[in-house]
């Protein structure tokens, strides 16, 4: 995750990910909103693939380092109506931050 803007509430940037259907890497546009610890971001997968990911979760200090707990959701277009729910998928992630 790449934070390219933050005006103390909102942020936005790029979103990398080496993990997708193709198993190939991934970028997409990323846009989020910070309310004291608490932050959701989403992420938009298109044009690659048409789906979004978004994560909900808390913003900490582990020292020095600033980390992210949260979980996630991704619902992507499903191929057909049998594949509703096959096509939303959650999970959770923790985010370390790293010095460019």
């Amino acid at each position: 995750m790449t934070i390219a803007r933050f005006d103390g509430t909102a942020f936005g940037g790029e979103y990398a990910s080496s993990v997708s259907s193709e198993g190939k890497p991934v970028t997409g546009t990323l846009a989020g909103t910070l309310a004291g610890d608490a932050l959701g971001f989403t992420v938009n997968w298109s044009p690659s693939f048409s789906s979004v990911t978004s994560w909900n979760g808390l913003l900490l200090t582990d020292g020095d380092t600033l980390v992210i707990y949260s979980l996630w959701q991704l619902a992507s277009t499903p191929e057909s109506e049998a594949n509703y729910w096959e096509s939303i998928q959650a999970g959770a992630d923790l985010f370390v931050q790293t010095t460019p």
